[in-house]
C-alpha cells in the first residue's frame, strides 16, 4: 500500500467543507432573530393574526403590530398581497413549501415546529451585503406563540425593497438551530441542493416589479438528522483520539469534483478503547447514499489524508469505489438517519518519516 495516496483532491475540499460547517464558517442564517422586521425604507407589514388583517408597515423600520386573530383557522393568517405604500417601491409576497417530512412528536428536535427567520439581502454575498428586511415567525411580542408547525407558515408580505434582492430562509426545528451559525440536522433552508450539500451559504436571487407586487414560493429543503456510530477495528499509529468526518455520497464511486450528500462531524472523537462513538450532522436528499468516514489520529489539521488517518475505506487516488458495506438506504421523508461505520483502514508513516507529536482528546 502506498505511504501517501494522499492529498485526494476531492477529499482535501470535502474535508475542509465538512469542518467549515461544523465550525459554522458558512452558514449565518441564524444570526439575525429581532422580533418583527426591520428593514430600511418602508419596513415589512406586521403579520396578521388568524382572520384578523395585517397591521400596516412602520415608516423606516420596524413593522406594525398585525392584526388581531378571528376565530378558527392557522395560528398565524396568509398576510394579504397588496401593493406597495410607496409607488417606487416593490413588494415581495413570499409563500413557503417545505420538503415533506415524517416528524416524532416525542422529539423535540424533530417534532416539526419551530421558528422561521427570513434575511433578504441586497447582494448575492451574505457576509458583505446589506440586510434589508428580516423576519422572525411567529414573533412572540406580536402573535402569542413561540413557535409553529412547519406546515402552518403562512404567506408573508414585505414591502419596501428594491427591484432585485437576494433570499435566505431558515427554519429551525429546535432553538439551537437559531443560536448558533452552522448548518444542522433539523434545519429547513432554501438553495439549490441538486448537486449535494453547497460549501456556503445559498441565497435565492429575486426579481419584483417596481411599483407592484410579486409573488414567490420557494422551497425549503430539510437538513435531515445524521448519527455516525464509529468504531475501529485497525490499531491506530498514536491513541485512536482525533477529529473525525464522515461524508455521504450518492454513488459507490467517488470521482473528482464530486459533491456531498451529507456530512458529519466530531471535532474531537476518542476512539482509544472498544466502545462506539457518535458523530452528528445532516444529509439532505433520499434514496441510495453510500458512508465513508475518518479520523485524523495526530489531529495535525492539515489538508487531506495524512499519515496515522484511520479511513474506513481502501486508500487510493480517485476514482475510489467504495465497499457494499458503505451503502445505506434514505427513505422519501426519513427526518433522521443512523448509520455504523467500521475505520478498519490506516495511512502510515514514510519510512523515516518523523512521527507527529501525539494528540489526546481534552
Amino acid at each position: 500500500m502506498q505511504a501517501r495516496p494522499l492529498t485526494i483532491g476531492l477529499l482535501t475540499v470535502a474535508l475542509a467543507s465538512a469542518a467549515s460547517l461544523a465550525c459554522g464558517s458558512d452558514d449565518s442564517g441564524g444570526g439575525s432573530s429581532g422580533a418583527g422586521a426591520s428593514a430600511g425604507a418602508g419596513a415589512a407589514a406586521g403579520a396578521a393574526g388568524a382572520g384578523g388583517s395585517a397591521g400596516a408597515a412602520g415608516a423606516g423600520g420596524a413593522g406594525a403590530q398585525g392584526g388581531s386573530a378571528g376565530a378558527g383557522g392557522r395560528p398565524i393568517a396568509d398576510e394579504p398581497c397588496v401593493g406597495p405604500e410607496v409607488a417606487t417601491s416593490s413588494v415581495l409576497c413570499l409563500k413557503l413549501a417545505p420538503e415533506a417530512m415524517d416528524f416524532d412528536e416525542q422529539v423535540i428536535e424533530r417534532d416539526g415546529r419551530g421558528v422561521l427567520i427570513v434575511e433578504i439581502f441586497g447582494g448575492s454575498d451574505p457576509e458583505t451585503a446589506t440586510v434589508l428586511a428580516t423576519r422572525r415567525v411567529p414573533d412572540p411580542t406580536q402573535h402569542g406563540i413561540e413557535e409553529l408547525g412547519i406546515s402552518e407558515l403562512p404567506a408573508l408580505r414585505i414591502d419596501g425593497l428594491p427591484s432585485k434582492v437576494y433570499l435566505g430562509l431558515r427554519f429551525a426545528d429546535h432553538p439551537a438551530g437559531l443560536s448558533s451559525p452552522r448548518l444542522r440536522g433539523g434545519l429547513f433552508v432554501n438553495g439549490d441542493f441538486s448537486r449535494g450539500v453547497p460549501r456556503s451559504r445559498q441565497l435565492t436571487e429575486v426579481t419584483l416589479s417596481e411599483g407592484s407586487t410579486t409573488t414567490v414560493t420557494e422551497p425549503l429543503t430539510a437538513l435531515r438528522d445524521l448519527s455516525v456510530v464509529l468504531t475501529r477495528t485497525v490499531t491506530p499509529l498514536d491513541n485512536g483520539q482525533g477529529p473525525a468526518t464522515a461524508l455521504l455520497f450518492d454513488a459507490p464511486t467517488v470521482v473528482e469534483g464530486m459533491g456531498q450528500a451529507g456530512t458529519a462531524r466530531g471535532e474531537c472523537v476518542d476512539l482509544s478503547g472498544t466502545e462506539p462513538v457518535q458523530i452528528k450532522g445532516f444529509t439532505v436528499g433520499s434514496g441510495s447514499r453510500y458512508l465513508i468516514a475518518m479520523l485524523d489520529d495526530f489531529d495535525t489539521g492539515a489538508p487531506g489524508l495524512v499519515p496515522g488517518t484511520l479511513l474506513s475505506f481502501p486508500p487510493s487516488t480517485p476514482p475510489i469505489t467504495l465497499p457494499p458495506s458503505a451503502k445505506l438506504e434514505v427513505g422519501p421523508r426519513q427526518y433522521a438517519v443512523t448509520a455504523a461505520v467500521e475505520l478498519g483502514q490506516l495511512i502510515p508513516l514514510q519510512s523515516g518519516e518523523p512521527r507527529p507529536p501525539s494528540s489526546s482528546c481534552p
